[in-house]
């Protein structure tokens, strides 16, 4: 792939800034290449920065001895071959590194000023100091962001375009390797570096399992598994809120479904015979706990909780723009619709039989 040359950015008195590069190492499931495409390099330009993702060459590429708290990764192994297989030679990638190189407010005098006032160590520094950190880790952000935007669209396409089922899903984000870092691009020296994003999940007590609630996951165990329509939904719930790689799209599709067949089966196993057999000719979840609940069991969503039946129909909705338009998904989004496929569960779980 060509590469344009970059022009060359004025001093510190240009209002374009300096040229700066966020340097960040991203480590994968294991790619199986061609040995012949190690140490290649893929680049993506705009007006605003040049990214340049590479491959590695050797076990020990991108490797720094500075981390001693980064266990060690060879970023590139070589694939097991059994004789007599008829097995092609392949690589394994490990780690690849990006470069993202963009204008930006940092000089290497205010690197300079940092390092002085850090030697001072006093009071009158303090804010000076804190300041450099603040203003370098907000363009080393801006640089991490555009490197982990376009390393997880390049592996996105890898996945579909390889048959290599072990690369996950294509909603889970590349996991920075180690300490990034902020450099200047003319010499090298770097500002500051980062290390990987941390995270706190905090949960609510009141979801706690109560005695009671164990005692019915034991009687249930020899009744059989939780019915379908119960397990999608805790599947849903999983995808959107406690797996380490958030699934927006798959979490509303399978709450959706869960929805559908909840529904469905409760006309089945509550309803007149006479309705059940109508149950064939309605599709749509909103239709059939609203008209069809009610010819049924004289009761509809609509009418009893129209909020909730609002986003019922939300949900529907998005699901078949998603199956048939590919829809993306806003994370919250995903969240209001999923609590509220709970919510139509505890509404339907209330639904009495037809006498």
């Amino acid at each position: 792939m060509t590469t344009q040359e970059t022009p060359d950015v004025a001093g510190e008195g240009s209002s374009a800034g300096n040229r700066l590069t966020t340097i960040i190492r991203f480590a994968l499931r294991g790619i199986w290449v061609e040995p012949g495409a190690l140490g290649s390099q893929y680049t993506w330009e705009t007006d605003e920065y040049h990214g340049t993702l590479t491959l590695p060459r050797h076990p020990n590429d991108f490797l720094r001895d500075d981390e001693p708290e980064v266990g060690p990764v060879p970023a590139v192994t070589r694939a097991p071959v059994f004789s007599g297989s008829g097995s092609h030679p392949a690589a394994v990638v490990h780690l690849v590194e990006v470069r993202v190189a963009f204008n930006g407010p940092l000089w290497l005098t205010d690197r300079e000023r940092w390092l002085e006032d850090k030697k001072q160590a006093t009071a009158d520094t303090t804010s000076s100091r804190h300041e450099y950190e603040s203003r370098t880790e907000q363009l080393w952000t801006r640089g991490r962001d555009v490197a982990e935007r376009l390393t997880h669209a390049w592996l996105a396409h890898v996945r579909t375009i390889s048959e290599q089922p072990w690369l996950g899903i294509t909603a889970e984000i590349p996991q920075q390797y180690g300490r990034s870092r902020l450099v200047d691009e003319a010499t090298g020296v770097g500002f500051l570096a980062f290390g990987p994003k941390q995270s706190l999940t905090l949960r609510h007590g009141g979801l706690a399992l109560s005695i009671d609630q164990l005692n019915r996951a034991r009687d249930l165990v020899l009744i059989g598994e939780p019915p379908a329509a119960e397990a999608l939904l805790a599947d849903a719930r999983f995808l959107a809120s406690g797996a380490d790689t958030v699934d927006a799209q798959r979490a509303v599709l399978v709450a959706a479904i869960a929805c559908e067949m909840k529904a469905k089966r409760v006309v089945i196993e509550r309803a007149k015979p006479e309705h059940r057999q109508g149950l064939g000719g309605v599709s749509d979840l909103d239709e059939v706990i609203d008209r069809f609940y009610q010819q049924a069991f004289g009761v509809s969503l609509r009418l009893s909780n129209q909020a909730l039946f609002t986003k019922a129909k939300r949900l529907r909705k998005l699901r078949n723009k998603i199956a048939h338009e590919g829809e993306a998904v806003d994370r919250d989004e995903c969240n209001q619709l999923v609590l509220a496929a709970t919510q139509i569960f505890d509404w339907l779980d209330a639904i009495q039989p037809t006498p």
